[in-house]
């Protein structure tokens, strides 16, 4: 076994199989290619903050001039009718108690401990 060469005669591919077997591996690195660049736009849009988003679009750039379009720095909506509405810190129902340490709030005296 070790006295047998590992050399072998190469085979001639002809024409028509080698340009079959490049195109077969150019389609599928342009596949890869196309995925890879799907998945790096995804990547990169899921992984910025809101903020950043903000700056990107450069919303606060924009003259102020224009009163019709209205963006998330120039929104805004009117103070409610109804009184503030406090909830449970503990099983979030409406909440009658706080607490005089630390503010919590909560819905009976027996919560008052956790």
């Amino acid at each position: 076994m070790l006295q047998t060469p590992n050399w072998h005669e190469s085979k001639e591919i002809d024409e028509a199989t080698r340009r079959k077997y490049i195109e077969i591996h150019l389609n599928e690195l342009v596949i890869k290619k196309y995925q890879n660049l799907k998945f790096q736009h995804i990547k990169s849009t899921s992984k910025r903050s809101f903020k950043a988003l903000l700056d990107k679009s450069k919303i606060a750039e924009k003259p102020p001039d224009v009163q019709d379009v209205q963006t998330y720095l120039t929104v805004a909506a009117k103070p409610s009718r109804y009184p503030l509405r406090k909830f449970c810190s503990v099983r979030v129902f409406v909440s009658a108690y706080a607490c005089k340490k630390c503010g919590m709030k909560y819905c009976s005296l027996k919560k008052q401990d956790v």
